[in-house]
């Protein structure tokens, strides 16, 4: 019944998850893109359907340190480039420092239609004007540094086109942050509903991908803390790593969320959750997967962990844009762990281990994407949700099966093999419970031996001897209440923990178990006449240890046997 509802919740929750990851591919399906491409600083408008978008690529007029201001002296002095465009770095620096402005042209909108511009943040100062008025802005655009004020905005802004259906985009941007400047991201052109559909969408997006993240991060802790299994807190805190991650980059929704947080610290911060997944996943990947590694790996992840911590928060902030080559280095071990994971557990035939080597796989393969060229929009989000996804499922499932286990070995430990009853140890575990009580119930032991029990092993054998332990713990089973224990604590000894009203209670349970065993057992044609001696002891916690209640019940047990209130005839055919 347990793997039934195990099965079912995993598969309940891989038809969610599977459920939110198309629900997030299909974004960008609910817009038509069109290609476009200026030329010489000019585009003609490619926007014909309300749902089409284009992103403002091509040739756009390049004029280098200057500011819009600066344009009414450039006259016909001007160069293209194509956007997205790097400005080239300072030989003994490495930095492209610097301020710019980009101007293009666009030709035939329709004259009183609402256009969105949607411009993602180019971790750096812009400002964006459409026929001289400010549409979006990014922070402080300046010539030098003491005026200059980066932020990392996402965001849009709306114009209307001239009367002649013209729109002249001017974008000033000032880098003096980052190692890498330029014009980094083209902006986005389609109508003002499209594109406030197509941000609030990205927004949403991202918001999924954070409070994701942070949920099973949270309930992986709180597992952790009820299991006290270092390895799920491990996974809790890669979950946290990816809401930070998921904050601070895509449209840094921790910008929103404090607004006046300086860039430093955000860059801090998108560097350090990134590069620290790394070393962590490898952690995870030991921790869930094979043994046989070699054990200088974990020194490498371990070691990287404090070595990421300091290079992120020491470094200038204009270092870190080119630190990922150092970074990528980290992903060779990895890699490689996920390989002889997938050796290993192919070979030990360890149950979902295709789970965690397909995830890893996905978040390399995202991770790769997200720094190169071919990166899309939804390329480490969509990795990271279809990693997590699997890797949850494969915790869960492992935790389920450990706990199984868990729980079938405590029931071993605390069950007497033989007859099904409470052992030793389970004794002392509820007396241990019983101490703790302070209500006004009438507690008591009774110690019960078998009369004449090794005769019977002695003529019958051992088999008749166990099938008769059996029966007698079944017989003392239905002579007790519900409420009432039964454990065997050794060959032939028997102790009943049961709660009185009052002495007569005992009194009567004593002679029902008396009148039970005075009948005789048959078994396999032989009736054996086996009787039982009895000595009951009040328990009253905080009144002497487990052991000397016992004692003093063993003690009045063998009172009675002395008394011969059984006669103990042994058997007969």
């Amino acid at each position: 019944m347990m793997g039934l509802r195990r099965n079912f919740a995993i598969t309940a929750f891989l038809i969610l998850m599977g459920v939110l990851i198309l629900a997030l591919l299909r974004l960008e399906t609910q817009f038509e893109w069109v290609n476009s491409q200026a030329q010489k600083g000019q585009l003609d408008n490619p926007i014909t359907q309300s749902e089409q978008l284009t992103a403002l690529r091509g040739e756009w007029s390049y004029f280098p340190s200057q500011l819009a201001a600066d344009l009414v002296h450039a006259g016909d002095d001007q160069t293209w480039v194509e956007v997205e465009h790097l400005w080239p770095a300072d030989p003994a620096t490495g930095n492209a420092y610097g301020y710019a402005t980009y101007r293009l042209t666009l030709e035939g909108l329709r004259p009183g239609q609402i256009y969105g511009i949607f411009v993602q943040d180019e971790f750096s100062a812009y400002q964006l004007t459409v026929n001289g008025h400010p549409v979006v802005s990014n922070g402080s655009v300046a010539r030098t540094a003491d005026g200059y004020q980066p932020r990392v905005f996402t965001d849009v802004g709306f114009f209307t086109p001239d009367a002649s259906g013209q729109a002249v985009l001017v974008m000033e941007i000032a880098n003096f942050t980052r190692s890498a400047g330029g014009f980094l991201n083209p902006p986005v052109l389609g109508t003002a509903m499209t594109i406030d559909h197509y941000y609030n969408l990205h927004q949403a997006s991202e918001v999924l991908i954070v409070t994701f993240a942070l949920t099973l991060g949270i309930f992986f802790a709180l597992l952790s803390l009820s299991l006290k299994d270092g390895r799920t807190f491990l996974l809790a805190l890669f979950l946290f790593l990816i809401a930070l991650r998921a904050l601070s980059t895509g449209i840094h929704l921790i910008q929103h969320l404090l607004p006046e947080l300086p860039l430093p610290p955000i860059l801090v911060l998108e560097y350090a959750s990134g590069y620290l997944l790394a070393p962590l996943a490898g952690l995870l990947l030991h921790a869930f997967g094979t043994d046989g590694f070699p054990k200088i790996l974990l020194w490498i992840y371990r070691a990287s962990i404090p070595g990421i911590l300091l290079f992120t928060s020491l470094v200038p902030n204009s270092v870190l844009a080119a630190s990922y080559p150092v970074f990528q280095i980290l992903l060779i071990p990895v890699a490689l762990h996920v390989i002889w994971t997938l050796y290993r557990g192919v070979r030990q035939r360890l149950n979902g281990i295709s789970y965690i080597v397909a995830g890893f796989i996905i978040l390399i393969i995202g991770t790769l994407l997200e720094f190169s060229p071919f990166r899309t929009r939804y390329s480490l989000f969509v990795a990271t949700l279809l990693f997590v996804l699997l890797l949850s499922v494969f915790v869960v499932g492992r935790l389920a099966s450990l706990q199984s286990r868990h729980d079938r070995l405590a029931t071993e430990v605390l069950t007497d093999a033989l007859t099904g009853l409470g052992n030793r140890a389970a004794l002392f575990r509820q007396l241990d419970h019983w101490q703790k009580r302070r209500d006004q119930a009438s507690l008591a032991i009774l110690f019960c031996d078998l009369n004449q029990f090794k005769a019977v092993n002695d003529t019958y054998g051992h088999a008749v001897g166990d099938a008769l332990l059996r029966l007698a713990a079944k017989r003392l089973q239905g002579c007790v209440r519900s409420t009432d224990q039964v454990y065997r604590v050794g060959g032939d000894e028997f102790v009943i923990l049961a709660e009185f009203e009052s002495d007569e209670d005992a009194k009567g349970l004593t002679a029902r178990i008396k009148d039970s065993f005075s009948q005789p057992f048959v078994m396999q044609e032989v009736e054996l006449r086996v009787g039982i001696s009895v000595g009951a002891e009040p328990f009253i916690p905080g009144q002497g240890t487990a052991d000397q209640v016992i004692s003093r019940s063993d003690a009045r047990m063998y009172e009675d046997k002395r008394r011969g209130s059984v006669p103990g005839a042994m058997g007969e055919h």
